[in-house]
């Protein structure tokens, strides 16, 4: 097999990916010694550290365990103590802390994660699903993909029951307990800021049409307008697809406007990313020329620090395993809940204007740090 060297996602975690589906595939064995780390550093081209990452975090993941000296063994499962973790991608800036927030809360329970990653493939996430339950997996929590397959399977799952969570995304038709941020409440915060700055025309990248995390930040960004009782333009409103790709193309459009935008909020964070590619080519300065707020922290080279919409993401995990074990241990009976964290606005130098102290943040007004919903 060759990896993909030219993909932003690193080597270790396609090398995760491999030693995952071979388990899942019953290439591996429960206890079966896996190939040593010299053996995959020549079967897949490597090199020491990119493996010893990968094996590690399996490990960690309660995938592998080590014996000294003699090697590294898959873990034998026993299906009453396994909690299946769902998630579109483990290489986005939302995703690993919000697995360690799972992992810690079910490593206290003594379960085991069985972590799957779908490469926002919604039928690929159908196929774990399944291959979840057939594997008598009886807890799983699940951020779906945008475009996911499975209300009628989750459902069935539940009616059998079995207990189910969803987080950071919603799918219609599904009735279960449900943890995220408050994702209206960061666009808002994001776009006042813009507002507050001077700027009247903002460009707002956004995700996917009918997807919860997409509209309700696009409801974020018009509300903080109609506050101030200012006119959003149609053209200034632009969808993509979440990714990289779109946010290149989304900015691409804005960019060749003869009255283009100065501001821009980007729905999130790989979106950010595509934006910022177009941006440096287009050798456009941040914040001199252009300013721009991002949903979810990123990093871009040779550009100044964002100003960002973070999310709590280790306590979004968290909370979502500790739901799921009070479910668990009541009767289940309860109608399900919705469970928001807040999310905080750190201004950096990408917006930042006078006035501001360093490092400054806003975050929403709620005691709690969360709020809870009957659904």
């Amino acid at each position: 097999m060759e990896f993909d060297r030219n993909s932003y996602t690193p080597l270790y975690v396609q090398l995760m990916d491999v030693i995952r589906d071979g388990i899942r595939n019953s290439k591996f064995s429960p206890d079966q010694q896996i190939p040593s780390e010299r053996e995959l550093m020549q079967r897949y081209n490597l090199n020491q550290v990119t493996v010893a990452k990968a094996l590690g975090e399996l490990v960690h993941e309660n995938l592998l365990y080590r014996i000294q000296g003699k090697g590294t063994f898959v873990k034998k499962f026993e299906g009453s103590k396994l909690l299946g973790l769902v998630v579109p991608t483990v290489d986005s800036s939302f995703h690993p802390a919000f697995v360690r927030g799972v992992e810690d809360i079910a490593s206290q329970r003594s379960y085991s994660v069985i972590l799957c990653n779908t490469d926002n493939d919604s039928e690929k996430e159908d196929r774990y699903i399944q291959d979840l339950v057939e594997k008598d997996v009886e807890v799983i929590i699940v951020a779906p993909e945008i475009n996911s397959l499975g209300r009628e399977y989750y459902n069935r799952f539940m009616l059998d029951g079995k207990h189910l969570l969803l987080c950071d995304n919603k799918i219609r038709g599904v009735e279960t307990d449900f943890v995220g941020v408050n994702n209206l409440k960061g666009a808002y915060l994001g776009t006042k800021h813009l507002i507050e700055l001077g700027y009247k025309r903002i460009g707002f990248l956004g995700g996917p049409l009918g997807v919860y995390t997409s509209e309700e930040r696009l409801k974020g960004f018009r509300k903080a307008f109609k506050e101030r009782r200012l006119e959003i333009k149609p053209e200034l409103v632009k969808r993509g697809g979440f990714s990289e790709e779109s946010g290149y193309e989304m900015i691409k459009e804005f960019l060749d406007m003869k009255n283009r935008p100065k501001a821009f909020f980007s729905v999130n964070s790989r979106t950010t990313v595509g934006a910022l590619r177009a941006v440096v080519a287009e050798g456009i300065q941040v914040p001199d020329e252009l300013v721009i707020v991002s949903f979810d922290d990123v990093e871009f080279p040779g550009v100044v620090p964002l100003t960002v919409v973070a999310q709590p993401k280790y306590e979004i995990g968290k909370k979502a395993a500790e739901m799921l074990f009070e479910r668990i241990e009541n009767d289940g009976s309860a109608k399900p809940k919705e469970i928001l964290l807040q999310p905080e606005l750190i201004i950096r130098e990408s917006s930042k204007r006078p006035g501001y102290p360093e490092n400054a943040t806003i975050t929403g007004v709620n005691i709690a740090g969360l709020e809870v919903r009957n659904c």
